[in-house]
Formats: C-alpha cells, sequence, structure tokens
C-alpha cells in the first residue's frame, strides 16, 4: 500500500491523500479534499496506472453525488453533498484494476 500512496503522491497535488482513513478503506484511497483539480497530463497518468476518482461519505445518506468538468487543459471533480450532510463528503480513488 506504502509504494502505491507514494507514486501517487507524485501525481497528486500535495497533502490530498488522507493516511489515516485510506488505511481503514484502502483499497479505495480516501482524500482530504471535496474538490481536485488535475491537468489533463495529471489525470491520465493516473488512469494508466489503475486509478479513477468517485465520491465517499461518513455516515452519510449517499445522496451527494459527483461532479466532472473540464475546463481548457483542466479535469475539475468536485463533491455536490446532499443538504442534510454536507461535510461528511469527500473525494476518493477506486482501482479500476
Amino acid at each position: 500500500m506504502e509504494k502505491v500512496l507514494r507514486k501517487l503522491e507524485k501525481i497528486l497535488p500535495e497533502g490530498v491523500i488522507d493516511y489515516e482513513w485510506t488505511k481503514i478503506n484502502y483499497p479505495h484511497i480516501i482524500l482530504n479534499v471535496q474538490k481536485l483539480e488535475l491537468t489533463k497530463q495529471q489525470y491520465n497518468e493516473l488512469k494508466k496506472l489503475g486509478w479513477k476518482v468517485g465520491i465517499g461519505c461518513i455516515a452519510a445518506c449517499g445522496y451527494g453525488y459527483l461532479i466532472k468538468s473540464e475546463k481548457s487543459d483542466k479535469i475539475v471533480f468536485e463533491v455536490y453533498p446532499c443538504n442534510c450532510h454536507p461535510t461528511n463528503y469527500f473525494l476518493t480513488l477506486v482501482p479500476t484494476k
């Protein structure tokens, strides 16, 4: 697991991986953000390593959702939480392989 996280840290913006929750929820990697902006190159590297961006929640109703948008050379992933549990949602990395 440590080797995988180190590879991902080279691609992702600094400080977005939440190690404590990742240890509990592996193979899903918990991110410390509700919005993640990647260049297309970073996104392609992430896909090459076998990961996609997903959404997670802690003790929430599950009505939040993930929006993916493209802005010029950037890809933006953003959590839109439900109204009843707005702080319980987060982005995750989900293995595709």
